[in-house]
């Protein structure tokens, strides 16, 4: 499985990503370790508050298109 790397999605992903997070690398070194973390049956991740920017939990959620991960939005832990 991989990102939707040349899509749209992934460029909102892409921007969503680094307006939460507070971290300064590039969402690229991250790609592989957030992979990891997710799978068909579980398309999505969570950003911890430590490393947010509001301070609250982020869930990043993604749709299994094939044989990649198309994303769909973020979310707040008190949203979900």
């Amino acid at each position: 499985m991989e990102f939707n790397y040349y899509g749209e999605d992934y460029r909102e992903f892409e921007k969503a990503f680094h307006e939460h997070w507070v971290g300064e690398l590039p969402l690229t070194y991250l790609t592989d370790d957030l992979l990891k973390a997710m799978s068909p049956d579980k398309p999505y991740f969570q950003m911890p508050p430590l490393q947010s920017v509001d301070g609250q939990r982020k869930w990043f959620h993604f749709e299994v298109v094939g044989d990649e991960y198309v994303f769909k939005g973020v979310y707040n832990s008190r949203e979900k």
